[in-house]
């Protein structure tokens, strides 16, 4: 009986030192961008295992096979980049990760939604500074001893050498648009945590009605860019109609990056890739790559002439130039990988569906 119990207990023993020995083979997590070989770049608190990279960040956590990557490049706390903007490979030298694995492709998780705060200084930020101010509704919050907003940028504007007496009639008895208009072209975002705007300036009331529903029947589908079988990047998940996946899905387009240029060029709208995304591909270095296996790529404006092409260039003239530094705290996960699969991943034959016939109007007429 004696042996046995001792027996039992050696053999315990044996088990939890096995065990031990496991976990003490899991570093502890580290920033660090995941360079998968289909081209994704991945940015997270990294932790590696004897099969598998977990990568942790404002998307999810994503368990990979060690067969999809390629390489690991840590990412020195010193150098890393402001929240809103986009990350790059650092120069650190990479750790490269043996295939064991035959390649899978991960399923991504849906870009994290935009904060409140963040949509409030895009509106801010995106309004239009001279001529008539948009007819938005508009509040100005006071906190505790707070002074009237209006008033009190009133009196700081009284300092400035360059004042004008046409400021104190708006800011005194002006509509609440046109007080809103003079303080965000005079003060910039110095405000915003005090300014609530309740509706969508022109620019993303065109944007919402107009151009998402367009970008949304080409690119937000089951194997393009939405659902779990997306590619390269994925849209936010909830309701097309929600604050939330309108301004998520903005920045989205408006942080991608190609190697042939921005898909949203405020510079030269009429080379902003996303307008050759639209089109039906062709012979042309900027169109739209092939889509491998899966769904059929979804063109949605005919060509050039078609009306709908008018529409989204015309939105694009609309975005402010120079680009406003939106100073947003969202974290977006595919900000700095490229727009588009690699070669590598794009070679298998595909269709292209066109419109049977040009459109005779943008997706909504209503209003303008």
């Amino acid at each position: 009986m004696c042996m046995k119990r001792l027996g039992r207990k050696i053999f315990g023993i044996v088990v939890l030192g096995a065990a031990a020995l496991c976990v003490a083979q899991l570093p502890a997590a580290h920033l660090a961008d995941v360079y998968l070989k289909s081209g994704i770049k991945l940015r997270g608190e990294v932790t590696t295992t004897d099969d598998a990279v977990i990568v942790k960040n404002a998307a999810g956590q994503m368990r990979l096979p060690r067969g999809d990557v390629e390489r690991v490049v840590p990412v020195d706390a010193a150098s890393r980049p402001a929240a809103s903007q986009p990350t790059a490979p650092t120069s650190a030298a990479a750790q490269p990760i043996p295939a064991s694995q035959p390649a899978t492709r991960p399923e991504l998780a849906p870009a994290p939604p935009l904060p409140d705060e963040d949509i409030q200084r895009l509106k801010i930020a995106e309004l239009r500074l001279a001529g008539r101010a948009e007819a938005v509704r508009v509040r100005f919050l006071r906190k505790g001893k707070q002074r009237d907003l209006p008033a009190q940028v009133l009196e700081e504007l009284q300092e400035r050498p360059d004042h004008r007496p046409e400021w104190e009639e708006v800011l005194a008895r002006g509509q609440p648009q046109e007080k809103l208009q003079l303080i965000a072209r005079e003060t910039d975002a110095e405000h915003v945590d005090r300014i609530v705007i309740e509706n969508d300036p022109e620019v993303f009331a065109t944007f919402r009605r107009r151009v998402l529903p367009l970008v949304d029947r080409s690119c937000a589908r089951a194997g393009c860019h939405g659902g779990r079988t997306a590619r390269v990047f994925r849209f936010p998940a909830g309701s097309p109609s929600s604050d939330t996946y309108v301004y998520t899905t903005f920045v989205l387009l408006d942080q991608m990056e190609t190697e042939h240029g921005p898909l949203l060029d405020r510079e030269n709208p009429e080379g902003s890739l996303l307008l050759y995304y639209l089109l039906p591909p062709k012979a042309d270095e900027k169109g739209h790559p092939p889509v491998g296996r899966g769904p059929t790529f979804q063109a949605v404006i005919r060509d050039r002439d078609d009306r709908s092409y008018g529409v989204v260039l015309d939105w694009i003239h609309m975005l402010r130039v120079p680009h406003p530094a939106y100073g947003l705290t969202y974290e977006n996960p595919y900000a700095g990988q490229p727009a588009t699969l690699p070669k590598t991943q794009a070679e298998e034959p595909h269709e292209t569906r066109t419109p049977s016939a040009p459109t005779t109007g943008p997706v909504d007429d209503s209003g303008s």
